[in-house]
């Protein structure tokens, strides 16, 4: 059986043949995993059944990469916050109007779609970042990958910036396409220190939020 753990973002997924055809963009759930997207800007999906192998750092399917990619999905598995419930936090506790619970568990939202209120796909959440000293959910660490002109680094977005979108199971961020050009990001080698000041002021500036910080000895909210 494979362990699901050891398949991470970035690993090139390679078939039968050694060939890689694909790149991992992260796990979707427990059953699937999701791939970088292509160049036409198409994501695709495969089940982590056709994986035979995690060694040597690359993800194996037991298939040609041609056929793999006959048989992919362009359809993302129907994943939910609670879908992702392991440990049962939203048993019994979900209505029409979304989670029961307004605490959250934060391993549910990983991997959780991002869209503009132009119903525009803009990445996914990669890391969930907290403020130890408040205990606050301070920013998501979003990838915008394959739009425009950014790549695959990462950014962090003010959680305040970030809406529950119920009926759609997904966050919704008020946010241009075209202005994520400028957005202030990183790569996973070089992250910022994100109890700095400036850094954080130039954050929530761009995202039109608050700043906060416990560091700063004082909170704007």
């Amino acid at each position: 059986m494979i362990n699901t753990d050891q398949i991470k973002p970035d690993m090139p997924v390679v078939c039968s043949q050694d060939g890689q055809f694909a790149t991992v963009d992260h796990m979707e759930g427990t059953n699937t995993i999701k791939l970088k997207k292509d160049k036409t800007g198409q994501h695709h999906y495969i089940p982590v059944s056709w994986v035979t192998s995690t060694e040597g750092g690359k993800v194996k399917v037991d298939r040609p990469g041609d056929q793999a990619m006959k048989e992919w999905s362009t359809t993302p598995p129907i994943m939910s916050y609670e879908d992702r419930d392991t440990y049962g936090i939203y048993k019994g506790r979900l209505n029409k109007d979304g989670p029961g619970p307004q605490l959250m568990g934060a391993d549910t939202l990983l991997g959780n779609d991002v869209y503009n209120t132009k119903d525009e796909d803009l990445g996914n959440i990669k890391e969930i970042m907290l403020d130890m000293a408040s205990g606050r959910v301070a920013y998501a660490v979003l990838s915008f990958g394959g739009i425009l002109t950014l790549g695959e680094k990462l950014f962090a977005v003010p959680w305040d910036a970030l809406k529950l979108d119920k009926k759609n199971k997904r966050f919704t961020l008020d946010v241009d396409k075209e202005r994520l050009k400028n957005a202030p990001g990183f790569d996973s080698g070089h992250w910022p220190d994100m109890a700095d000041e400036t850094w954080s002021k130039e954050v929530h500036s761009f995202y039109g939020t608050k700043p906060y910080s416990s560091e700063f000895g004082s909170s704007s909210h």
